[in-house]
């Protein structure tokens, strides 16, 4: 972590600051090692195992003795131990240890194997750059049926790539259609093998076919074409160019010109390879060119046959680059030193880059050997990304300088480090309402900082929800190798019951101080905590004080009580986290129908006394606002008239006990309720009244009386029918008796009452 990769750095600021990239497990320990080699088995080895701390478990620090790598590239590894005993991966990087010097520099071979390289191959045995070697497959396949080549199943293709198919419509089209009765010739650069146009023609000329027009193919009368023949073609050939040579369909060589077969002597194959000969299969020669041959004009035994050539040719690219990683940030740039391998012949360039915007600007190059330049004349802003860029081409023996050190010296940046004091692998349960905290620290991994205070950004959010709540402050920055804890906080009251996710980052706007790196400076954690009210509220609901069935008849005047209860702790119960709705209309709070009281911290009494209400079912409903499928929905019937109706005996015929069921509307309930049992003849056997039927109310009735068939001095009635007389009167008044289907056995308030014992 710290020092970073490359840095070079005095013995007076040795010490290494290690932070865990993984911070979903549990750490314990971290094993550290410094080596002069990367291979970490020379005799000088240092190791070290650190104990973390637990109030700060994901970075440790360690000043290890300087005198033994004093002025010398260091290689120092490290990895996490975890709770249960397993190890991470190693992770390596290395730094030079100077006398006076800082800044970022490579001087070791194993630092300049870390680079970027094109065409080049590094020899760690030699320990030196080399050009790489390059293998290109060729597979050529002509098929003949009944001894007769067959011009319709030929395929060339070149490392997995068809460059030409004659069964696939899209070689049939002008631009890559190869002609019949032609010689071909397709040329591979001897830089990387790759196949290509020689006389760079246009992919529309005939003389030229297949895919990127890489083929070369010429009819017979083409082939001392002063301009574009044969001859042109290999005089545009490199010396170590490969060349493949083939027919498609029927070639007459026996009459090619003494010119064209004297071209081909140039490619190495002999005149006299012709002499007699009726067809050719993969004749190989060697001499100024390499060439490959397969003429193939029949097969003398009958029936489908392949004629196919296989070769694998290797080659070497004559031009290389390596491209350095990225020179660490400052805001001091003071001086670049290069130095190169004076032994070899000078085939080699090197440049100090500078990317910004997307442009690169060349600042110093091929400055010498040994080189020490002043680079405090240029503009670098701090994130200009400066790279060295060494460049290599090819001789005959291949020989080029090696870079042998290449160092920008300036000031090294500070370097924070964001680490969470808690164990992030574990997502916490909250209950709404509870109080959220959480304990970062800041930890300044080695570099003193020049400010007074580091910004911190936290955000809380959830995108399904679409939920986020940001903040900022400003905290003490910390001393080198000191952290200062923070404590970030959410009100969770609001919160609906999802997971959340938090980000947090720190000095992000440079707007205190610049930093070495930011990788490390943002922590963003993935469904850390979720809300979980598990004490969903409870709804009761009575009607007039007592708890009805949906669609039941209600007063026209109902007082309709709602008590709302939740056992969650932390969460006080609050009108405003409830809408009630009467037939989906949105009732308010301050309406002078309603009134609530919160009787205790979760319980609260809400009372709804409509008015105006008419003659209809109504639906009343309660909704939780942050939980919509926490509902109470029911139904009433209201009707304004004040009636009786369904008064009738229940059950009916009865043996040994009945009750009586009806129906009451309207707003009022009656002072007065008379019923008579009486004998077929008129005779009255039984009274009952109000206070004796027992409590009622408006709506659907079922007496708490119940009649055991007896009369007046409680005599058992004898079996048969008998009939009820029904007086309902409210301030002196008749109530209606309204009829309906169900009231059949009951008409003008007289009924029928049958006893079967």
């Amino acid at each position: 972590m710290f020092p970073s990769n490359y840095a070079v750095l005095t013995k007076d600021n040795l010490y290494l600051t290690v932070r865990s990239q993984e911070l979903f497990k549990p750490i314990t320990e971290f094993e550290l090692e410094l080596d002069t080699t990367k291979l970490f088995n020379s005799t000088v080895r240092i190791s070290n195992t650190l104990s973390v701390d637990p109030e700060n478990p994901y970075v440790v620090f360690w000043t290890p003795p300087a005198i033994m790598f004093e002025d010398s590239v260091v290689y120092w590894r490290s990895r996490a131990i975890y709770e249960n005993g397993q190890k991470s991966e190693w992770n390596t990087t290395s730094f030079t240890l100077s006398n006076n010097e800082e800044g970022w520099g490579q001087s070791d071979f194993y630092q300049f194997t870390e680079n970027g390289f094109s065409g080049l191959l590094l020899d760690s045995l030699k320990r030196t750059f080399n050009f790489i070697p390059v293998h290109r497959n060729v597979k050529l396949i002509h098929t003949f049926e009944n001894g007769i080549l067959n011009p319709s199943t030929f395929n060339l293709g070149i490392d997995n790539i068809t460059y030409y198919d004659s069964k696939d419509p899209v070689y049939k089209v002008n631009e890559f259609e190869c002609r019949k009765n032609t010689l071909n010739f397709v040329a591979f650069n001897q830089n990387d093998a790759s196949p290509k146009n020689v006389l760079n023609l246009d992919v529309t000329d005939p003389k030229v076919c297949g895919k990127e027009g890489v083929i070369m193919s010429f009819l017979e009368s083409e082939l001392d074409d002063a301009t574009n023949g044969l001859a042109a073609f290999i005089d545009q050939l490199l010396p170590k160019d490969t060349v493949l040579i083939f027919n498609f369909d029927q070639v007459n060589y026996a009459n090619w010109s003494a010119n064209t077969k004297t071209q081909l002597e140039r490619l190495g194959i002999a005149q006299s390879v012709w002499v007699g000969k009726t067809n050719l299969h993969a004749v190989a020669a060697s001499a100024v060119k390499d060439a490959w041959i397969m003429v193939v004009p029949k097969f003398e035994v009958p029936g489908s046959k392949n004629s196919e050539l296989n070769f694998t040719d290797t080659y070497s690219f004559n031009y290389g680059e390596m491209n350095s990683s990225e020179i660490s940030p400052s805001t001091n740039y003071q001086s670049v030193t290069v130095r190169l391998n004076e032994s070899l012949a000078n085939l080699s360039n090197w440049r100090l880059t500078k990317e910004e915007g997307g442009m690169s600007t060349t600042l110093i190059e091929n400055a010498g050997d040994v080189i020490k330049e002043d680079l405090t004349a240029f503009d670098v802003p701090l994130r200009s990304n400066l790279r060295f860029n060494y460049q290599v081409s090819d001789n005959e023996n291949q020989n080029f300088k090696d870079v042998l050190q290449w160092r920008v010296l300036h000031d090294l940046l500070p370097d924070g480090i964001l680490v969470p004091l808690f164990d992030a692998s574990i997502s916490d349960e909250f209950i709404q309402g509870e109080e959220i905290k959480y304990n970062f620290a800041y930890v300044n991994s080695g570099v003193e900082i020049d400010a007074d205070s580091v910004s911190i950004n936290y955000e809380f959010n959830n995108y399904q929800t679409d939920f986020s709540y940001k903040q900022q402050f400003k905290i003490k920055t910390p001393g080198r190798n000191e952290k200062t804890v923070f404590t970030i906080e959410l009100n969770s009251q609001e919160l609906a019951a999802v997971k959340y996710n938090l980000k947090v980052s720190a000095n992000m706007n440079l707007d205190q101080f610049a930093e070495a790196s930011f990788s490390n400076n943002v922590i963003e954690l993935r469904e850390l905590l979720k809300i979980q009210d598990s004490f969903d509220p409870q709804f009761n609901v009575t009607f007039d004080g007592r708890i009805i069935m949906d669609g039941e008849l209600v007063s026209a005047t109902p007082e309709i009580e709602l008590e709302i209860s939740d056992n969650n702790p932390f969460l006080e119960l609050d009108t405003a986290n409830f809408v009630l709705f009467l037939d989906n209309q949105t009732l308010k709070w301050n309406s002078p129908e309603i009134s609530s009281e919160l009787i205790e911290k979760n319980q609260l009494k809400v009372t709804f006394r409509p008015l105006n209400l008419v003659s209809k079912t109504y639906e009343f409903k309660v909704v939780e606002k942050n939980n919509t499928q926490n509902s109470y929905d029911i139904s009433f019937l209201i009707v304004k008239e004040s009636t009786i109706t369904r008064f009738y005996p229940y059950p009916n015929p009865f043996s040994d006990r009945m009750r009586f069921v009806f129906t009451l509307t309207g707003s009022e309930l009656p002072d007065e309720i008379d019923i008579r049992i009486l004998t077929i003849s008129g005779r009255l056997v039984r009274q009952i009244d109000q206070n004796e039927l027992g409590a009622y109310h408006i709506g659907n009735n079922l007496s708490d009386f119940y009649w055991d068939g007896t009369d007046q001095f409680g005599n058992k009635l004898a079996n048969g029918v008998y009939l009820y007389k029904v007086t309902i009167k409210n301030k002196g008044k008749t109530i209606k008796l309204s009829e309906n289907l169900q009231d059949r056995g009951f008409k003008n308030g007289i009924g029928k009452i049958y006893i079967l014992r």
